[in-house]
């Protein structure tokens, strides 16, 4: 048995015939280039196979070159649509790899005549599988380099596609990378190998580069006949889907057509697909009349756009919404419809298109009018039922009062008030204030709103809020106040005790900030004391000498005296900082505020290994401030630019402080670091109270710069900056500026 030409031609059979089915498979699918490219593969091995058996049968010199330049064609084929095919069904690998491989064998196929042997000297018959064929012999060739250098680039484009396909994580890319990849991985150097070994002459073998290549051509038809497979499978399962679909939207109409509401349905392009049987008997129109755009014919004209805007607005952002309008029923006579409407998606998630109800609401919008023109009479002793109404007539100066605002006041529960006994009551200091606002209330017509405080019979004082409405006369003058007042002593003494909390924060943040910048104060008073030890030994050493200059000593104490004092304004800023008690403002330069927080920060910047710097505008307005909570924005968000730059090169550590007047005057302050910079899902909470990005962090900093910053008047934003990191910056309005 000729074993050598049944492999052969079974390899040149198996490899055309798969090549001709999936070269059927592109011209049924033209967007199927894989397919396309494993053709000219398989093809390419077949000639291959069919280039080797010519060798093997060659029993000249002449005709073992010819068939050995013929082969080297369908490898140039079969190197490009490998490479073609990696690209096509991986999408990885550098292309420029692969185009290397093509172009190098390209080359190569220019070359002499003979690629493998520079001259074949003769024609040596070996044994193989049981038949005598034939080797060629001869000297090797240095542009088989090429050919190698060509397999060799192939091989790095095949390996680094299939990494970068294998690192996608995916099941199906990890099987593609296995299977495919690493077939053609293998199979490749096999047969670079066994080439190798021929013209090393360590074997005495035909050329079999056949065999592994059409391993290679397999795994890539198995991978693709899969893939083909599984695009069967999912057919049959849409099929079995769009079946069982049918039979739910059956059921749906079913069921939507014995509902006792007004059912729609519209698909993803806003155009309505079903409307329900009771819709259709409301309307008294058929489907094809109400389907699309046509059941907006119904809608009254002068709801029509808002309607439509309502319907187009949710549509777009896939929210439910819930409106009215008119719509006219088949009388003609336009009712009054509640219509609410969802988003609907398919199984997998997909958005649909949108589904809704409509409910007839007439009687219930006439009954909520009626209702609303009965509130109007009566709606300020309904809003206060349960507390104090008053009355004023300008004419007769009488005041008419519930009689358990009567009884709070200390007054009889009846006889005639005047307003004079009433304003009596009021707190002295906030007396005029009322009469004022109660003199432009009747003056210009406006609504009366006002807190004060109210000095009750037996000495207590409650805060009352006041509202109230003037009544206008026939001739344009207001002749009545009418209102209510409600207790809100509750709220004012919770105010105050949210003031005090605080405070108390505030206080306990300042006290954690000096804890932080330890190092800081421990620098700033060594030094000072180490001048007075220094001083005081050396005035030592001088009396013990007993040679006493004194013009020597009284340098000496003169430099013990002002360090001493440079140690006491150390203890005395500390001491600011960290003691209790209420804001006290006054007029300060905000430049001063940032050379002392500077000099405060500069030892902890030193440990930080990061350089402070300051770009202070010059002849800055003073401002009416507390400076202590200044200082403590200032710290708060340098320590903050300190910590933001953990990660940063010492290079690049930098923060800088800079002030400047704004073009309405106002002042700004910035604090600007080179660290990480703000987060996305940080920069909308970033001044919220326990917010924070940081481990050990408490999430108080920030917010107590922001009330600090806000009881001030002013503003304060962060955002990222160009050249990275963030740029913290508080604005004080020119209404502050002094």
């Amino acid at each position: 048995m000729n074993w050598v030409t049944i492999i052969w031609s079974m390899s040149a059979a198996v490899s055309l015939t798969l090549g001709a089915i999936h070269f059927v498979v592109w011209l049924q699918d033209r967007k199927g280039w894989a397919n396309l490219f494993f053709a000219l593969a398989a093809v390419a091995v077949a000639g291959i196979a069919v280039g080797e058996f010519a060798i093997m049968r060659a029993q000249t010199t002449e005709q073992i070159g010819t068939a050995q330049q013929w082969t080297h064609v369908p490898i140039l084929v079969l190197v490009i649509a490998l490479v073609g095919f990696v690209r096509l069904y991986f999408g990885t690998g550098r292309l420029w790899l692969g185009v290397a491989g093509c172009a190098a064998r390209a080359v190569s196929l220019a070359l002499p005549p003979n690629l493998n042997f520079r001259e074949v000297t003769g024609v040596r018959h070996v044994e193989f599988l049981g038949q005598t064929v034939s080797v060629p012999e001869g000297v090797v060739s240095s542009w088989t380099r090429l050919g190698e250098l060509s397999s060799l680039l192939v091989l790095a484009f095949v390996v680094d596609a299939s990494v970068a396909l294998w690192r996608q994580g995916k099941p199906e890319s990890r099987r593609r990378a296995v299977v495919v990849g690493g077939s053609i991985t293998v199979f490749i150097i096999i047969a670079a190998g066994i080439a190798a070994l021929i013209h090393a002459k360590v074997i005495h073998w035909p050329y079999l580069i056949s065999l592994p290549f059409l391993g290679i051509i397999v795994a890539m038809g198995f991978e693709l006949s899969y893939d083909v497979l599984r695009a069967a499978q999912l057919a049959r399962r849409l099929e079995a889907s769009e079946s069982s679909l049918r039979e739910t939207e059956e059921r749906f109409r079913i069921v939507a057509d014995a509902a006792p509401v007004l059912i729609w349905m519209s698909g993803v392009d806003k155009l309505c697909t079903f409307f329900n049987k009771l819709w259709l008997d409301f309307t008294g129109r058929s489907l094809e009349q109400e389907m699309g755009n046509g059941w907006a014919e119904g809608v009254h004209p002068d709801d029509l756009q808002k309607c439509l805007k309502v319907y187009a607005e949710a549509f777009d952002a896939r929210k439910p919404f819930v409106m009215q309008y008119r719509l006219r029923r088949n009388d003609g006579e336009y009712r009054w419809v509640s219509d609410q409407g969802v988003a609907r998606y398919d199984s997998q998630g997909k958005f649909a298109g949108y589904i809704g109800s409509c409910l007839d609401v007439t009687e219930l919008i006439n009954k909520e009018q009626a209702l609303r023109e009965s509130e109007e009479r009566m709606s300020l002793a309904a809003d206060a039922a349960h507390l104090g109404m008053w009355e004023w007539d300008l004419n007769t100066d009488e005041m008419w009062s519930t009689k358990m605002r009567r009884a709070l006041f200390g007054l009889p529960t009846s006889g005639k008030i005047t307003f004079k006994d009433l304003i009596s009551l009021v707190h002295i200091d906030d007396r005029d204030r009322i009469q004022e606002a109660l003199k432009h209330a009747i003056e210009s017509g406006e609504d009366y709103d006002s807190e004060y405080r109210l000095v009750l019979p037996d000495g207590g004082v409650r805060w009352m809020e006041a509202r109230g409405r003037c009544v206008t006369g026939e001739k344009g003058a207001g002749t009545r106040l009418i209102g209510v007042s409600i207790d809100v002593t509750p709220r004012k003494l919770a105010e105050a005790e949210a003031l005090r909390h605080r405070e108390e924060l505030g206080h306990l943040s300042r006290v954690a900030v000096m804890g932080e910048l330890t190092a800081s104060i421990a620098h700033e008073l060594n030094q000072p004391l180490s001048g007075i030890t220094s001083n005081a030994s050396a005035g030592q050493r001088f009396i013990d000498r007993g040679d006493v200059d004194l013009g020597e000593l009284r340098d000496l104490l003169t430099d013990i005296v002002a360090d001493g004092r440079r140690a006491g304004d150390v203890l005395r800023g500390i001491q600011s900082m960290v003691k209790k008690g209420a804001p006290v403002r006054q007029r300060v330069n905000l430049n001063d505020l940032v050379v002392n927080v500077v000099r405060m920060v500069n030892p902890d910047a030193v440990l930080h290994s990061c350089e402070l710097q300051t770009l202070l505008e010059a002849n800055l307005p003073a401002i009416e401030a507390d400076p202590i909570q200044l200082q403590q924005v200032l710290l708060n968000l340098v320590i903050n630019a300190f910590d933001a730059m953990r990660d940063t090169p010492i290079d690049r550590r930098r923060v800088v402080i800079a002030t400047e007047r704004n073009g309405d005057g106002a002042i700004c302050a910035s604090v600007r670091d080179y660290g990480v910079g703000i987060s996305e899902e940080a920069r909308d909470r970033l001044f919220e109270h326990f917010f924070t990005t940081k481990a050990e962090g408490l999430g108080m900093g920030l917010g107590i710069v922001r009330s600090i910053v806000e009881s001030h008047a002013g503003t304060v934003a962060a955002e990222n900056v160009a050249g990275g990191g963030a740029q913290f910056h508080f604005t004080l309005p020119a209404s502050a500026a002094a």
